[in-house]
């Protein structure tokens, strides 16, 4: 996604961050998915990431660009949604 969408910044470059951001439609739900690296699996949790990805999984919760959307920080097999403001505050 960092190459389709020119919003992302330069620190979004898989190679820099770690993270690989994709966006999927599962069983009809949208999700923004943050794919870490494994070798880093706390990158997300590390400015400037994860500002970012707060303010992504909070225009999906409230619906901005005109549909909701779930957030996702993948790692490995493992998957932790950001599901609720509560959540997004306390993710860090």
């Amino acid at each position: 996604m960092w190459l389709l969408d020119e919003k992302l910044p330069d620190y979004w470059k898989p190679e820099k961050s770690k993270i690989v951001v994709n966006a999927l439609i599962e069983n009809g739900i949208s999700y923004v998915a943050f794919v870490v690296d494994l070798n880093c699996p706390t990158r997300w949790r590390e400015k400037p990431w994860i500002d970012d990805i707060r303010k992504i999984a909070k225009a999906g919760l409230e619906g901005r660009l005109g549909e909701k959307w779930t957030t996702i920080i993948s790692i490995g097999g493992e998957k932790i949604p950001i599901i609720g403001s509560e959540r997004l505050l306390r993710a860090g």
